[in-house]
């Protein structure tokens, strides 16, 4: 048999097109076999054939053999060929011998065979040992058959290799660090893009790709798009030193027989210098990512890949369907990546059409860019990584990488798009270098305009936060509460007052906190090396400016780390913005700095409020009803000989409790014990206990 196998004639094979249905054809010289009881496996297991003459064309394609196999194994699983022959040419093929590629299940003498693509499931009926489906009879190999098989199978192999292997990285997560495995996978010559035909769909070009590994050598344009079918697995290989032109890549989804979910793996070779570049991507489709369909995959291995997406959708994550088009999971090992996303939705993450999943960053260098205002849709930002406008992620953790992430309009760098649902979206940051750019009215890390944002959660890593205009470092947007912030490790640097540029935004959120106008949920810092400096009239850790707006900061609890913390203007160190109302602050453990603002006139003090009715300028306590428990070396850098003026729980408005000290005042040792700190010396007041817990 001549070897021939002309890919340039079609792109999808149509025996794997429509599997199980592509021929027909009837045997009445069968030998009939009869079996008392129901069909099992085991009487089922082997190769079933079917070898069809057919005359005729499709698609200007003439063929006279169909040749198809399929193999049942004891187990449950199996594996399909199909060979389309002109004389002895090959013309098309579909030869993947993987036993995990199709699996079937027996119900008296009804056989279900359900395979990892697209619409592959059929009911075949066993009579007197024929298997048949749709007119076409199947049945067990002779073993001339079986060497007919084995020789087409050889045959095909043999011409689809160029060469004998591809390497590529594989990574995984060891729980501390990125570990690179190197892999290898047959090299066949069909699955080098550059050999794949571009189809007619409409207006739109594609390529299928259906189960496997397929790779790119050289320089490839594609005026189109590569599709992952439902339900498939895909690896893609960006060889070093390629280049991978492409509108988009579409992952379609999960399979509508077995759920199965379709996942893309994107991998590099040993340099990593392979390149996807996708710019240009249509209608309702991201860069990479679903379109119409849910829950696809994504994990990204090594390569260069810049990724931009259409207006709503993710550079990299979620596209555009009527019910909802998103990713389940996004996972970043290794690469370069660049994803921008289109107006309103995210550059890692959500589009504006649905909710998305959980995206995973362990390492590589991460630049995510979220989506700015649609001025037709009348639809503000995206976050650079996490939710659009109007739609969250479900989750952002950062274990490794150098990641940089800058919010669209009115978004956060990294958690919300602006108009987000208030207290959804997890951020973790386990490690990592992370540098995070809200836009104006948005958090560095955390919530859009108006938006509060999910729990965020830092053990590690290297930290840069920087809100834009009246936001939050950490936190909450303009308008926006901090949501629940908690801090067990890593270096932590949270900027209210200025861009990552260093220049000034002169915006009114707190360091760590709240955005102007909004109160504190609750932070919680256990550990670290945590600096935070409060943008104009904002507290370093606390509320952003009260700005008319009846707003508290909450409860703050500090148990270990070194914490420094920087009012601004009439900012309090730790506490209050400009006006607002001071809360609950506990003080058990660590080494704690704050600073209070310059403005806060000659009674400042590193922690509390401000009022401006009153002239003593930052309080300590001032809430009146509240309590400060310190119970640790803590130190208050005043701008005056006076710390301030100290509340107790019974604050009464017609008596001023001040303290006259030196600039710098220790409540307590460092070693103390727990019982009462009296405070004397106080010219314009009554006695005061300062509780030590």
């Amino acid at each position: 048999m001549r070897k021939f196998f002309n890919l340039a004639l079609a792109t999808a094979f149509i025996c794997g097109a429509s599997v199980f249905t592509s021929c027909s054809s009837d045997d009445n010289n069968e030998e009939k076999e009869n079996i008392v009881g129901n069909l099992t496996p085991e009487l089922l297991a082997g190769l079933w054939v079917t070898d069809n003459t057919v005359n005729g064309a499709e698609d200007d394609v003439s063929w006279t053999r169909v040749v198809e196999d399929y193999q049942f194994n004891a187990d449950g699983t199996g594996y399909y060929e199909c060979y389309q022959l002109d004389g002895e040419d090959f013309v098309k093929a579909t030869a993947i011998r993987d036993n995990d590629s199709l699996h079937f299940t027996i119900d008296g003498y009804t056989v279900t065979i359900t395979g990892d693509k697209n619409n592959m499931k059929q009911t075949l009926a066993y009579t007197d040992g024929r298997l048949t489906v749709q007119g076409k009879v199947i049945k067990k190999a002779t073993a001339e058959q079986q060497t007919l098989v084995d020789q087409l199978y050889a045959e095909w192999s043999g011409a689809n290799s160029s060469s004998s292997e591809i390497g590529y990285i594989e990574c995984s997560w060891d729980g501390t660090k990125v570990v690179k495995t190197p892999r290898t996978e047959t090299k066949f010559s069909d699955r080098n893009l550059a050999n794949r035909v571009l189809e007619s769909a409409g207006s739109f070009n594609y390529i299928w790709l259906h189960q496997g590994t397929f790779y790119v050598d050289g320089k490839l344009n594609i005026d189109g798009y590569l599709y992952i079918e439902m339900g498939s697995r895909v690896n893609l290989i960006l060889c070093d030193g390629c280049e991978l032109k492409v509108k988009g890549i579409v992952v379609q989804g999960r399979s509508t027989t077995d759920g199965t979910i379709s996942t893309l793996r994107i991998y590099g070779q040993d340099k990593g210098t392979g390149r996807l570049i996708i710019d240009n991507p249509g209608s309702g489709r991201p860069g990479i990512g679903p379109y119409g369909e849910d829950l696809a995959d994504i994990e990204i291995h090594g390569g260069v890949i810049t990724a931009k997406g259409a207006p709503g959708c993710a550079g990299i994550g979620g596209g555009y369907h009527d019910n909802g088009s998103y990713y389940s999971a996004i996972s970043i090992y290794n690469g370069t990546i660049d994803a921008q996303g289109g107006d309103a939705a995210a550059g890692i993450g959500s589009s504006v059409y649905a909710d998305g999943g959980v995206i995973y960053i362990y390492g590589g260098d991460v630049t995510a860019q979220g989506g700015n205002y649609n001025s037709s849709a009348r639809c503000y930002g995206g976050a650079g990584i996490g939710g659009s406008n109007r739609h969250n992620a479900s989750s952002v953790r950062i274990y490794g990488g150098n990641v940089k992430a800058t919010g669209g309009t009115d978004a956060a760098g990294i958690g919300a798009g602006e108009n987000a649902p208030n207290g959804e979206g997890k951020i973790n940051i386990y490690g990592g270098t992370v540098t995070a750019q809200g836009a104006d009215y948005a958090a560095g890390i955390g919530g859009g305009d108006g938006v509060r944002p999910g729990p965020i959660n830092i053990s590690g890593g290297t930290v840069y936060a920087y809100a834009g205009k009246n936001g939050a470092g950490i936190g909450g947007g303009e308008g926006g509460e901090s949501g629940d912030i908690t801090i067990t490790g890593g270096t932590v640097r949270a900027y209210g007052d200025r861009y990552s540029n260093g220049s000034s935004n002169k915006g009114y959120g707190a360091g760590i906190g709240s955005g102007q106008a909004a109160s504190v949920n609750t932070i919680i810092i256990k550990g670290g090396d945590v600096q935070a400096y409060g943008g104009e009239d904002g507290a370093g850790i606390g509320t952003g400016e009260e700005y008319g707006s009846d707003i508290i900061s909450g409860t703050i609890e500090i148990h270990g780390g070194k914490v420094f913390a920087q009012g601004k203007g009439y900012g309090a160190g730790i506490g209050a913005g400009e006006d607002a109302t001071f809360g609950v602050l506990g003080i058990s453990g660590g080494r704690v700095d704050a600073h209070a603002g310059s403005d806060c006139g000659p009674w400042s003090g590193g922690i509390g409020a401000y009022h401006s009715e009153h002239e003593d300028g930052c309080h300590i306590g001032w809430a009146g009803w509240e309590r400060i428990y310190i119970g640790a070396c803590m130190r208050l850098w005043t701008y005056s000989p006076n710390v301030g003026h100290i509340e107790n729980v019974h604050y009464t408005e017609n008596w001023w409790n001040f303290v006259h000290q030196r600039p710098q005042v220790a409540f307590g040792e460092c070693n103390h014990v727990d019982g009462a700190y009296d405070i004397t010396n106080c010219p314009y007041c009554h006695s005061y206990t300062l509780q030590l817990k």
